[in-house]
């Protein structure tokens, strides 16, 4: 049993918000045979709505990112960043045809508390120590735990289903996370080892050559995280 372990706040998932029914009753009954042929539609006598989270994987990974922000950035901030940066121009893309997205309202399917986030990673981490939940990490799936609710954070679709994504709030590209703020980050990555005691715990960048998040400051506190270096593990 590791030393110190930290217990992320716990929050609640709520029902995803629906695509209201359209007045067009042919692309209402092709949408609903389309949802029996393809894994990304949902749809309910109401409405329906695009499953991101269809091709989750048990959980394999942990992945350790930087805001590259203020070190106060809020979580709606961030969440505002990923929806700006990942999620519009996912809807906006003509050229991106899976799963048929493309002119629709960007809804991301991941609601917290009762509202929708566009965060994209799991827990944030700021440096004082306070840790916030911004997606539901894990479900069991027949004894099994697997990803809930998968972040677009790692820039491999693979890895994301696999992950889980934890943020340390700050820019720390050249710069040194707070004590309290690392010791907050091994305490929450071996409360996830009791769930996958043999989890790969990686740095964004060992995962994304298009990155160098966490940062290039290692040597001040690199050493004190348990990183897992062997890649065989990642898909």
């Amino acid at each position: 049993m590791p030393e110190f372990i930290l217990n992320p706040p716990e929050v609640e998932s709520t029902p995803p918000i629906l695509y209201p029914r359209g007045p067009n009753e042919k692309d209402w009954a092709n949408k609903s045979i389309r949802a029996r042929v393809d894994r990304w539609f949902w749809v309910y006598e109401k409405g329906w709505f695009i499953n991101w989270d269809q091709d989750r994987w048990p959980f394999l990974t942990i992945v350790v990112h930087h805001s590259e922000t203020k070190s106060d950035a809020t979580p709606d901030e961030i969440a505002q960043i990923h929806k700006n940066n990942l999620w519009i121009p996912c809807y906006q893309n003509p050229n991106d045809n899976d799963p048929y997205v493309f002119g629709l309202e960007p809804h991301s399917g991941h609601c917290i508390n009762g509202r929708e986030t566009f965060c994209c990673y799991h827990h944030l981490i700021y440096p004082d120590g306070k840790i916030t939940t911004e997606l539901q990490a894990l479900t069991k799936i027949n004894d099994v735990w697997f990803i809930d609710m998968v972040g677009w954070h790692a820039g491999d679709w693979a890895i994301n289903n696999q992950s889980i994504a934890i943020c340390l709030i700050g820019d720390y590209t050249y710069a040194d996370p707070s004590e309290t703020q690392v010791k907050a980050l091994i305490g929450l990555i071996n409360y996830y080892k009791m769930f996958n005691p043999n989890v790969a715990v990686v740095p964004h960048k060992k995962v994304s050559r298009r990155t160098i998040c966490p940062g290039n400051h290692w040597f001040g506190w690199e050493p004190s995280i348990p990183w897992t270096m062997d890649m065989s593990s990642l898909i």
